[in-house]
């Protein structure tokens, strides 16, 4: 069983990660570190959105994370970031289980309608990030939710997730 891990996604914005990871987390009772609610606090705390700031609480809560050795959810899109946190995990000891969310731009439109997002080409900017990260490092990810699993991705990925966890 494992002890030390961490559930990370890739994915556009609005794929059903927070979902996905608020149900993994309180299936199994698992902190989540959610990246848009750190993106809010900053914004609050400044009254308005400063990267570099974000960067360095995010950062530097990751490192608090994984240096505690505790398992928890990384509740965002590790595409752009995943050099940063593949170093991470190596020199932590972590394993890591990633779900990517490989939507179509159909079912995204539909997900983002429902969401009342206002548009769609907004949000969609970050696809060939996603593309790039499946290409490049999609050896590292254990599920893909895509429009055919997507109706069941909740418990298709609380399975795969605990399924992992007792090997």
């Amino acid at each position: 069983m494992k002890t030390k891990f961490c559930i990370m996604f890739a994915g556009v914005p609005g794929s059903s990660k927070s979902p996905i990871a608020h149900h993994i987390g309180w299936n199994l009772g698992l902190p989540i570190f959610n990246n848009d609610t750190l993106r809010t606090e900053v914004k609050e705390d400044l009254l308005e959105f400063n990267q570099e700031e974000y960067e360095k609480r995010r950062d530097d809560r990751i490192e608090t994370l994984m240096n505690r050795g505790e398992p928890f959810i990384y509740d965002a899109s590790v595409d752009r970031a995943w050099g940063f946190h593949s170093k991470r995990v190596e020199e932590t000891g972590y394993e890591v289980f990633i779900i990517s969310m490989d939507l179509g731009e159909e079912l995204l439109s539909k997900i983002y309608e429902a969401k009342g997002y206002k548009e769609f080409s907004k949000l969609e900017f970050r696809q060939p990030e996603h593309d790039a990260f499946l290409e490049e490092y999609g050896h590292f990810v254990n599920l893909h939710i895509n429009d055919d699993n997507f109706a069941d991705r909740l418990e298709i990925s609380l399975s795969a997730a605990r399924t992992w966890i007792n090997q």
